[in-house]
């Protein structure tokens, strides 16, 4: 479980592979983020660490808070931006819609 970071929200984990350009794009737009903004992340390579991220493996660069993916496929530091700020998913989930 991720730790709380100096904010008060999880710690970010950004899955990479090395010589991806838009891995390297999402971590300078991370890194332009954490800059303003204060959240802590870190990148972690697919191909370093747990079997369990293999399931991103064609979906890079994901970025995850705590085991949840909120972004996959996009270093847009607008999107990541508004990933990573608190209460994304309360705002996603109370504008769908179930029949």
């Amino acid at each position: 479980m991720p730790e709380p970071d100096s904010t008060g929200g999880n710690m970010y984990t950004l899955v990479v592979r090395p010589g991806c350009h838009l891995c390297e794009q999402a971590e300078e737009s991370l890194a332009q983020i954490e800059s303003e903004r204060g959240i802590e992340w870190r990148a972690v390579n697919i191909d370093d660490d747990d079997p369990a991220l293999a399931q991103y493996s064609d979906d890079l660069p994901v970025l995850l808070d705590g085991p949840r993916a909120v972004t996959k496929l996009t270093s847009s530091k607008v999107a990541l931006d508004k990933a990573t700020k608190p209460g994304m998913w309360s705002r996603i989930k109370s504008s769908l819609h179930f029949n």
